[in-house]
């Protein structure tokens, strides 16, 4: 009897180590898909976050263009006002010069 008490305990024992093994195994096993799955999700989050800065960069360079276009657009309104005004005072003052060298030469007042 004692000899199967003993063969019990070495059976058990025998069962406890493939039991270990087993759950070493499980375990390497879970951290694999475990490592597996972090490297998805920070693939996933890299892919996120890079098109999400290409999003952002891209909406502040269009905001950049459209700033820079009103600016340009605003410098030709005030260059087109200038223009206009130097014209009109140089056709002014060609009227006084016309009018100046006319009476001059002719007496007449125009």
């Amino acid at each position: 009897m004692q000899q199967s008490e003993f063969e019990k305990d070495v059976e058990t024992i025998a069962e406890l180590d493939r039991a270990v093994a087993r759950i070493r195994e499980a375990r390497s096993e879970l951290e694999k898909r475990a490592i597996s799955e972090a490297h998805r999700i920070g693939r996933t989050m890299y892919r996120r976050i890079v098109e999400e800065a290409r999003r952002f960069l891209e909406d502040w360079a269009l905001e950049e263009v459209r700033r820079h276009q009103q600016q340009l657009e605003e410098r030709r309104t005030t260059l087109s006002r200038r223009i206009e005004e130097m014209k009109r005072r140089a056709e002014a003052r060609l009227e006084e010069a016309a009018r100046l060298i006319v009476r001059e030469t002719t007496g007449i007042e125009v």
